[in-house]
């Protein structure tokens, strides 16, 4: 079973925000930092505690928004990301990271199975930054358990011509279940992500 990640340079990150957070208990940027490595960790309910510490110091924080409905998603509550995904989208709609929002917004809804949802949010993301790689893992995903397999190997070839190392179910599969060590997410990855990535033709 794929762990969470626990590379040296994760073990740097997490030691190097709690220390921040101990030197100013009142910086909002420490606790959001926290929270985003706690993150990569695998460890979604002690990130969505930072991230809400981060908040309730600065309720504008608009990336903490976006990492909070990253949290939610690795903590199967996507019921719940997408209304963060819209506050951080009206904080800043005009962020240069937008793409971000809207894979988010993607990945949330298609863990629920919304699948019209999910290929219209990973269809802003792709347009708001074609170069970003991941939006074409869940577009063709959600294609696929909708049939619409020509658009779904499109989405794929677009992803393997960015990532030719990432383009098979194993490294997805992996990359995505380390995300979380909830149950219920792992679910919904194999289920939503990784059954319609077969679907539409990912090699193993």
């Amino acid at each position: 079973m794929p762990k969470p990640h626990t590379s040296e340079n994760l073990v740097k990150a997490l030691h190097a925000a709690r220390q921040a957070v101990a030197l100013d208990p009142r910086s909002a940027e420490a606790y959001f930092q926290l929270g985003y490595a706690h993150s990569y960790a695998g460890d979604p309910d002690k990130g969505i505690a930072a991230a809400e510490r981060c908040l309730s110091l600065n309720r504008n924080h608009g990336y903490c928004h976006v990492l909070m409905a990253t949290l939610l998603i690795c903590a199967a509550r996507s019921e719940k990301a997408t209304a963060w995904v819209q506050k951080a989208i009206e904080l800043s709609p005009r962020d240069p990271n937008m793409n971000l929002f809207y894979w988010n917004a993607g990945q949330a809804e298609l863990n629920m199975g919304h699948y019209d949802a999910a290929i219209e949010a990973t269809q802003r993301s792709i347009m708001a930054n074609e170069g970003y790689p991941w939006p074409y893992v869940a577009l063709p995903a959600a294609c696929a358990h909708q049939d619409r397999l020509k658009t779904a190997g499109e989405a794929l070839s677009k992803f393997a011509s960015l990532q030719p190392h990432a383009a098979t179910v194993a490294v997805v599969r992996e990359r995505y279940l380390g995300r979380s060590i909830n149950p219920l997410y792992r679910g919904q990855v194999e289920r939503h992500l990784i059954a319609g990535l077969r679907k539409a033709g990912l090699p193993e």
